[in-house]
């Protein structure tokens, strides 16, 4: 079960709302010509926050974009591998047992800045790990007939 405790965003909301009633009421009392006179110039403080507020996001956001752009988690937990277990990012030229992979099977290509965490947590594997980023040229290990009434057999 998830469970969230958030910012109560609520209470911007009210504290916004009798904002907004208050103005509206010290409007009304006003008169028209000082009401309008008071709007203009209510409206050109909203404005300029408006602008420093896009200003501010569009900066932070190009700020969040210079880091690594490409996450990957790859997480096993508590497994039971009976054959080849291969954990990572760009994967190129994985070829059959006694064969080996076609050099032309994935160009390669430059790299952008990335994040890559492979992790093993419990488990048991009977075959090969391999876990990496850049995996090139894989030729994969002939596969084991199964053993009797081992994993993979029926009785």
């Amino acid at each position: 079960m998830t469970v969230r405790i958030g910012k109560p965003w609520w209470i911007v909301g009210l504290v916004a709302g009798l904002i907004v009633l208050a103005v509206a009421v010290a409007l009304a009392r006003a008169g028209l010509e000082d009401a309008d006179r008071w709007s203009s110039v209510i409206s050109l403080f909203l404005g300029i926050a408006g602008l420093a507020l896009s200003v501010y996001s569009t900066v932070k956001a190009r700020g969040d974009s210079s880091g690594p752009t490409n996450k990957v988690h790859n997480t096993v937990s508590n497994a039971s591998v009976e054959g080849l277990a291969l954990l990572g990012r760009d994967v190129r030229r994985v070829g059959p047992s006694g064969r080996p992979a076609s050099a032309d099977a994935a160009p390669h290509r430059e790299q952008e800045p990335s994040e890559v965490r492979n992790q093993v947590q419990g488990g048991t594997f009977h075959g090969p790990l391999i876990m990496g980023r850049d995996i090139e040229d894989v030729t994969l290990p002939p596969a084991s007939p199964p053993e009797p009434n081992g994993p993979g057999t029926t009785k």
